[in-house]
């Protein structure tokens, strides 16, 4: 039972820690107002930081929850190591919210920038040496932008906010990524284009006309 009850327990803190990563994203980029969106980079690296620290607390908990049940050593010291070290991963695991929220892309009409806290890296059209539409057969649909540098920046299946000015302008990511195909192919630059599996995503998207209409300007039809 104690097992149980300490995975629900470290499931809920893995949760608790993205709504709160997210919502910390939220709050550091409200203030920018301009039509951008910011794809949240360390998001999954976070939850599994998250998952880690929280599972440390589980088996300090499980030790002395066994210390306890043999007799053996001093179960007021097992708690207070427990209470140390739940404090130490609780207080770790919000440091790396803090970093989460503060480390993104920066998707903007003229460039796209890396951000970890301050900007690191800036890309404007110029730095792009291709871009892929792919979609496999279980209809995933992945839209990737590679920079010269060897950067990798992908818009879809990504944890993103979206200012009102981004999502008034564009409606969707889908229609963020047909605004940038439209600007690489206008811009003079040589891009290199790539698509990947036309079909599933004729078969998955077709019925969906907003997305499929994106999906057709990026194709190029």
């Amino acid at each position: 039972m104690s097992g149980f009850l300490g995975t629900v327990y470290v499931l809920l803190g893995v949760v608790g820690y993205a709504i709160i990563s997210l919502l910390l994203n939220r709050i550091f980029t409200s203030d920018q107002g301009e039509s951008s969106c910011h794809v949240m980079t360390f998001y999954g690296t976070g939850i599994a930081i998250a998952f880690f620290l929280y599972e440390i607390i589980f088996i300090v908990w499980q030790i002395k929850l066994s210390v306890i049940a043999q007799g053996k050593g001093d179960p007021a010291r097992f708690t207070k190591i427990l209470k140390i070290v739940a404090a130490a991963s609780i207080s770790l695991s919000l440091i790396f919210a803090i970093i989460g929220a503060n480390t993104y892309t920066l998707c903007k009409n003229d460039k796209i920038s890396k951000v970890c806290f301050v900007t690191t890296n800036e890309y404007t059209w110029n730095n792009v040496s291709r871009f892929i539409l792919s979609c496999n057969e279980n209809g995933t649909l992945e839209y990737t932008v590679r920079m010269k540098d060897g950067e990798a920046i992908e818009i879809f299946n990504t944890v993103n906010t979206c200012s009102d000015e981004f999502l008034e302008e564009h409606k969707s990511l889908s229609g963020y990524a047909a605004y940038l195909t439209n600007e690489f192919r206008n811009s003079g630059f040589i891009i290199e284009e790539q698509i990947i599996g036309e079909e599933y995503m004729e078969k998955f998207f077709k019925e969906k006309t907003d997305v499929w209409e994106n999906l057709q300007i990026i194709i190029g039809k």
